[in-house]
């Protein structure tokens, strides 16, 4: 059941992000170069995690049905997992900034573009730096009774 989601959770947000991305319109929205960000976050997130699944854990985990990968395998996943996760929370967190900003403070487009750097970059480098943080700390291994090396 996991890649049956999984997959569709990716291809719901790559039909955003292509949807969003096509619109010269919508590309001049800040709003919608945030939900870029968080669709994109997603999608790592969703196949890594979710459609991949028990796929990369080394072969022979126990109770991880269909496991076929090594420790390498379950790495990536766990990398990826990690960094789509970690992005994908923070870019809703973004967006929360965003409208509270917008609805409760009532900035304006110039005053919200100003830190529209911040709000791609902070998602962006502390879901690398985690990632990566994990990759030496080796943390991702497969979970005892999991469905993802994280």
């Amino acid at each position: 059941m996991p890649a049956f989601t999984g997959m569709l959770s990716f291809l719901s947000s790559g039909f955003l992000v292509q949807h969003i991305l096509r619109s010269k319109k919508q590309r001049h929205s800040m709003y919608s170069r945030l939900i870029v960000g968080l669709s994109s976050a997603d999608m790592f997130s969703s196949f890594f995690g979710f459609f991949l699944s028990t796929w990369p854990m080394p072969s022979g985990t126990w109770l991880a049905y269909g496991a076929s990968g090594n420790e390498h395998t379950c790495e990536m996943q766990g990398f990826f997992f990690q960094l789509g996760l970690c992005a994908a929370t923070l870019y809703q967190a973004s967006l929360v900034s965003f409208y509270f900003l917008t609805i409760s403070r009532g900035w304006s487009k110039s005053n919200l573009k100003r830190y529209e750097l911040l709000f791609h970059a902070l998602p962006c480098s502390v879901a690398l730096g985690t990632a990566v943080a994990g990759l030496f700390l080796q943390l991702y291994n497969a979970m005892p009774r999991g469905n993802v090396c994280w």
